[in-house]
Formats: structure tokens, C-alpha cells, sequence
């Protein structure tokens, strides 16, 4: 779970800090929830894109929504401690060499911008392939 931490720790201490928002940790679990379950559909999209599923693309249904109710719960069970796990990981990361912090918060900007990218990019693809 070390990248999903590091994801949450960095998101939250973007809200508390630079957004002064007031429950940084409901949206840090809400980003990392999403960028989960998008990881999730882009990995089902890409297996029924490339042939390897027989599954029926009409999936959207209540039982599509499952997985990412299950991830979102998963996280909020795990992250609903507040600040005190936000203190776990801060005592953990709070040493972290200045230039490999700004580093790892480029990647971590990069993972949740390419999960969004290449997710939508696949089903817009897809789409496209249906339609013809």
C-alpha cells in the first residue's frame, strides 16, 4: 500500500495546507479512490480492447458501480482516522530530502493525471469503436 500512503498523504497535505480545506481527508480518500477505481476500469477496458473478455460491454448497471463502492469503503475504513494516520505518514516522510519530495510529487502528479488521461482516452476510443 507504500504508493496508495503516499498518494493519500501527499493529497492530504495539499488540502490542509495550501487549501486550508476542512476535512482534507474526505477528499484525499475521494482522490484516491477515484484514481483507484479508474486503475481498475482502465485494466477491465483494456482486457475487453485488446479481445482478451467476452464480456458484455452494456455493463452499466448497479453492479458496475461495485468495485468502486468497495475501494471507496476499503479507503475510508483505512484513512478515517484523520490526522492521526496523517501524522503516521507525516512522522514517516517528514525527513524526506527536499529534492526527492518535489520528485516523488511530480510522480504522484503524474500518476493521477495519466490514470485520468488514459482511462477516459480508452473508453472515448472505445466508443468510437462501437459506434462503427
Amino acid at each position: 500500500m507504500g504508493i496508495f500512503d503516499y498518494v493519500y498523504y501527499r493529497a492530504y497535505a495539499y488540502y490542509k495546507i495550501k487549501r486550508k480545506a476542512l476535512f482534507p481527508g474526505v477528499f484525499a480518500v475521494a482522490l484516491l479512490s477515484a484514481v483507484q477505481s479508474l486503475n481498475w476500469l482502465l485494466l477491465f477496458l483494456y482486457e475487453w480492447a485488446s479481445g482478451k473478455s467476452t464480456a458484455d460491454m452494456e455493463f452499466i448497471d448497479t453492479e458496475s458501480a461495485l468495485p468502486a463502492l468497495v475501494i471507496l469503503g476499503l479507503n475510508y475504513w483505512r484513512y478515517t482516522s484523520g490526522d492521526s494516520v496523517f501524522r503516521k505518514f507525516h512522522q514517516k516522510w517528514k525527513n524526506e530530502d527536499p529534492e526527492k519530495r518535489e520528485k516523488r510529487g511530480w510522480y504522484v502528479l503524474l500518476y493521477v493525471i495519466l490514470t485520468f488521461v488514459l482511462t477516459f482516452g480508452l473508453a472515448i476510443y472505445m466508443g468510437g469503436m462501437k459506434n462503427n
